[in-house]
């Protein structure tokens, strides 16, 4: 998956700032010519995505999952 390097704080056009530069690629090579052309983005493993957003999940909405 390929991911936005954290620059600023998003803003109202999160979809057009950070959504746009979030995608799934078939394999690592597909991903890294993409990443290549757009600077500032990244790849994670699809695990490494799961988890980053399993982690911002629990720190933003633990404390409603917890009721």
């Amino acid at each position: 998956m390929s991911f936005l390097e954290p620059s600023r704080p998003f803003d109202a056009d999160v979809i057009g700032s950070f959504c746009h530069y979030v995608h799934f690629f078939a394999n690592r090579q597909a991903g890294e010519k993409w990443t290549s052309e757009h600077p500032g983005t990244f790849l994670f493993s699809l695990g490494e995505a799961f988890e980053i957003g399993r982690l911002t999940d629990d720190e933003l909405l633990g404390h409603v999952q917890e009721s």
